[in-house]
């Protein structure tokens, strides 16, 4: 069963709801500290190339790809992947995985802006930039450092009770589904949008704003273009355009499983794509603007107690007491030093040199408290949406539907589970695991979701199509073929080299191997590119002639073999809303395709097979080298582990049900199963058939999902 057209499923109550969703899912935290400093320490404008092109190349097609699986099968991950084969529905338990992780501590930075609402409307703490700092590390976080092992994990009363608040929201959000989550978007994606237009209006009128400006984007250094052992500009390229597009964490086909199935999604991933980037840009103008005005006062000042408040005296002289005295002597200094504030990124702009930049401004409780006001309407808009995948998936899954849950409690439990996990990062030491949790899911597991989600459209849905046209072993030896060219091509370029420090044991190059990177790269990528040419004539010439078609020409074997079957069901389903008679690779369809912006073209297969899930898999393998020779973040391996367990985890869930898949079928599905179980034969060596079990649910009836029976239960007919 491809399809599942379910009248009893929720639905949004408008295309524009849903649109909002998902770009309210999809705009957070991430586009109004991290883009804007990203493009500052890559050169400025420069970094919009790199950007631009992840975006286009890697997040709009992997973004159309979850939408058009989700309106598809009408299910979250798990289902859709499990409606394209049993043994994928391990890619959406650890998309949600994933999410899931994220939503831990993403919710603590959420309860952090709370706070400092509240107390923009009582008394501003961050009168100087210093006093900022103290406030958010010493009376705000409690902080201690994790690496020296110094603190004692007591936790911080005010982040937990932002805590409690902000889930109480969320679980508000999202209990009923997209019933209550479509009228809450409704609100909580214009109202940040409109204050972050007030706050632009606001900052460029700001002596100082056009050079904050310039330094955002007057820059074009394109160096940095060239990915350096220093200069990780695609690799943060990549990452920025999936942690704020929010792909592969199973909002995308959550959102869009509740859309007719006759909706034109193409239209709509423009949509979402081009309102975070515009988005993420108009808060880069905010920031710098502000930073613009800070820095110009900066160096207008002639005292030095206020360069003290700036922090920016060590700079040049950490040891020296009359420091900020001597840069008053030295402009070219003082200059410099003012200018190191563009520098900040990350927690320092948004909790520190941001609110320090407003509290400057006439009104400024006012300024400060409509600024994180926005924050916390962006993080909630994120926050709910991840929760409501999660809910989504679980809801949708075939245990749910055999335990008979339902949509709230599953909500309920969800909520209670994930706040009790952050809880840990309430404590004195939480800043610290904070970080490493962010790093290794960012760059680790949302980055293997992405590539396992690519595999399945790409390379594994419609696999009986390519078998019934050349046979298995034709495709075996191709598919195993193209494996082993990207294994021992990645084997070789990356395996030749080592790095090569600095004094301060840094990495500037991989030149102190074998060879030199240039020449472990070429030889990498020229052995494996000859493996898959020799793959791709065994499988050419080994391929059967099918019955009905003995006279196709050499393109048509060619094409049954390494086309992209999986991605033209997808594309069908799509173009066919708008051009009923369109037909794959047949040169009128594809041109209409081509030049239309309601269709899916030819391309997108190319990159969803070949292109994506081959720049996922050398990242990742790069981002681990670099981390096999330094360790992140200047943490101990014990407390790194604790990353580590969670890309291991992540790659658990995607395997099992490769292994077990009748543990995550349906009662009917599991019975009708003939295939390999790795669960069912070791349950049949005890003496035990698993698919009889109780406790498992296989002794009740299939039933509808949790998400089809609450509109069931709630209206009595589909939303």
């Amino acid at each position: 069963m491809e399809e599942d057209d379910n009248e009893n499923r929720q639905r949004w109550e408008s295309r524009l709801v849903f649109i909002l969703a998902a770009i309210g899912s999809a705009v957070g935290l991430g586009n109004v500290w991290r883009f804007p400093y990203l493009v500052t320490k890559y050169g400025g404008g420069t970094f919009l190339i790199p950007y631009t092109v992840c975006l286009v190349a890697i997040g709009m097609p992997i973004l159309l790809m979850e939408l058009a699986l989700g309106q598809k099968f009408q299910g979250g991950d798990v289902e859709a992947f499990g409606k394209m084969n049993p043994r994928l529905r391990g890619i959406g338990m650890a998309s949600i995985f994933s999410s899931m992780t994220i939503i831990a501590y993403y919710v603590v930075i959420i309860a952090w802006t709370v706070i400092y609402f509240f107390q923009s409307c009582y008394k501003l703490e961050w009168t100087t930039v210093a006093d900022a700092s103290a406030y958010f590390y010493n009376e705000l976080l409690e902080h201690q450092d994790l690496a020296s092992l110094s603190g004692n994990q007591n936790g911080s009363w005010k982040i937990l009770m932002g805590l409690i608040l902000t889930w109480c929201a969320i679980y508000f959000c999202i209990f009923k589904g997209v019933l209550s989550a479509g009228w809450v978007v409704k609100i909580t994606m214009p109202l940040p949008v409109l204050i972050l237009v007030i706050l632009m209006i606001r900052s460029v009128m700001l002596d100082g704003a056009g050079d904050g400006i310039n330094q955002y984007l007057g820059n074009w250094d394109m160096d940095y273009v060239e990915q350096k052992a220093t200069n990780n500009i695609w690799a943060d390229a990549t990452g920025q355009v999936f942690f704020t597009l929010g792909v592969c964490m199973g909002v995308m086909t959550a959102y869009s499983s509740f859309n007719p199935t006759n909706q034109n999604i193409v239209v709509d991933e423009k949509f979402i794509s081009l309102g975070d980037y515009t988005i993420a840009f108009l808060a880069g103008f905010t920031i710098y603007s502000i930073l613009g005005n800070i820095v110009h006062d900066c160096k207008g000042t002639t005292v030095a107690s206020v360069l003290e408040g700036l922090t920016i005296c060590e700079i040049d002289c950490s040891t020296d007491s009359n420091c900020c005295n001597n840069l008053l002597l030295d402009p070219s200094a003082l200059s410099d030093a003012c200018e190191s504030l563009y520098s900040k990124g990350g927690m320092g702009l948004a909790f520190q040199v941001f609110p320090y930049g407003l509290s400057t401004l006439p009104g400024k409780k006012f300024w400060c408290a409509i600024f994180f006001l926005m924050l916390f309407t962006l993080g909630v808009d994120s926050a709910f949406s991840l929760v409501e995948a999660t809910t989504t998936v679980v809801g949708d899954s075939q245990v749910a539907r055999r335990m008979n849950w339902s949509k709230s409690g599953i909500a309920m439990f969800v909520c209670i589970l994930l706040f009790l996990i952050g809880t840990l990062f309430t404590t004195d030491t939480g800043y610290g695991w904070l970080d490493i949790v962010d790093y290794y899911v960012n760059s680790f597991c949302l980055l293997l979701v992405g590539f396992f989600e690519c595999i399945a459209t790409g390379w594994v849905y419609k696999y009986e199509s390519q078998v019934d046209q050349v046979g298995w072993k034709s495709i075996l030896i191709y598919n195993f073929g193209t494996m082993a060219a990207i294994l021992l091509g990645c084997a070789i370029g990356f395996g030749l080299t080592e790095p090569t420090y600095n004094t301060k044991d840094e990495i500037v190059s991989w030149n102190s191997g074998a060879v030199d990177k240039d020449v472990a790269a070429a030889t990498g990528c020229a052995i494996g590119f000859g493996i898959w040419l020799i793959s791709i004539f065994a499988a050419y010439f080994t391929a059967e002639e099918p019955n009905y078609d003995p006279d196709r020409q050499s393109q048509s074997k060619l094409w049954a073999i390494m086309g992209w079957h999986g991605c033209d069901s997808l594309r069908v389903m799509v173009n066919r809303q708008n051009y009923p008679d369109w037909e794959p690779n047949s040169w009128s369809s594809e041109l209409k395709a081509l030049f239309s912006h309601t269709t899916m073209p030819v391309y997108f297969g190319l990159f969803i097979k070949y292109v994506d899930p081959l720049i996922l898999f050398l990242m990742i393998v790069d981002t681990w080298r670099t981390r096999y020779y330094v360790p992140y973040g200047g943490y101990l391996d014990s407390q790194l582990a604790v990353g580590w367990c969670i890309f291991a985890i992540a790659i658990f869930l995607g395997i099992l049900p490769v292994l077990c898949p009748v543990l995550m079928m349906g009662v009917d599905e599991a019975n009708k199963f003939d295939g390999f179980d790795l669960a069912v034969y070791i349950s049949s060596c005890c003496g035990h058939d698993l698919r009889t079990n109780e406790w498992l649910g296989f002794t009740k009836k299939d039933v509808d999902s949790a998400i089809d029976m609450q509109t069931i239960e709630g209206s009595g007919k589909a939303i």
